[in-house]
């Protein structure tokens, strides 16, 4: 009798292992507002190091997801593990694979960074747009795309 409870039970916690296995993912969740056209991909870099921070090439991970709509979109990123991180993202509205600029480098398509800050002169640093991803953290970080100041119309 006890040899019948035991492989009952053993095969109960097998199963039971099987069907719900303990997920080792971290994810950055980003919600992405002020939309403005339901074109093309948006195309969000991650970065863990601050001295390829903002460069495209050295990112740690690039993700496209496509554009439906001019509502917010969430998205989750899966990080490799607990640390800081920076997020440049810009929306690939033509896309071609790269931001869209004028003679001078100014961007012509809608872009942003984590913590919502608007460059002035340069590209932020990564100091500026780091924070946090935990494993268990359910917290939302919400980026607004600034958009080009004439965004091709005169």
């Amino acid at each position: 009798m006890r040899f019948i409870l035991f492989t009952a039970l053993i095969f109960f916690f097998t199963d039971f292992a099987i069907i719900s296995p303990v997920s080792n993912d971290i994810e950055a969740e980003i919600l992405i507002r002020n939309i403005k056209s339901p074109k093309g991909v948006f195309v969000i870099s991650l970065y863990d190091d601050a001295k390829a921070f903002p460069k495209v090439g050295k990112e740690l991970l690039t993700e496209k997801i496509p554009v439906n709509d001019t509502l917010p979109h969430t998205v989750r990123i899966k990080v490799p593990k607990e640390g800081w991180y920076a997020i440049a993202l810009f929306q690939d509205e033509d896309q071609s694979g790269k931001i869209k600029q004028d003679k001078v480098g100014i961007p012509q398509e809608p872009y942003a960074f984590s913590n919502n800050i608007h460059p002035r002169v340069e590209a932020p640093t990564f100091s500026a747009c780091r924070f946090y991803v935990r494993k268990d953290d359910k917290g939302v970080m919400e980026i607004r795309l600034i958009q080009p100041a004439f965004h091709g119309k005169l």
